[in-house]
């Protein structure tokens, strides 16, 4: 436990203080929970549709905060991760 709570306050040095204001005053607001991931067009936490400009606007943020327009938290968006099927690379070709 200890060494989560170090790290927790490693992240928190590293935040800007705006930052971390907003996430301490939504987490209270919010029953703990102050981030949600946007997935398929959608905040996890309250399951509202995003707007698609919004939704784009969030895919492409390099920096920065975005917040859920319905609920409020915190959205981060997490690329979809491509498998490769395995079985297209061990495929014997046709004849």
């Amino acid at each position: 436990m200890e060494e989560i709570q170090r790290q927790r306050e490693e992240v928190v040095r590293q935040l800007a203080p705006a930052i971390y204001a907003a996430y301490e005053k939504i987490r209270a607001k919010r029953g703990g929970i102050a981030v949600a991931e946007a997935s398929d067009g959608r905040c996890s936490a309250c399951h509202i549709a995003l707007r698609p400009q919004f939704f784009q606007e969030l895919r492409c943020l390099e920096q920065g905060v975005m917040f859920c327009e319905t609920c409020g938290r915190i959205l981060y968006y997490q690329p979809p991760v491509v498998v490769e099927d395995p079985a297209a690379d061990t495929a014997a070709p046709a004849s």
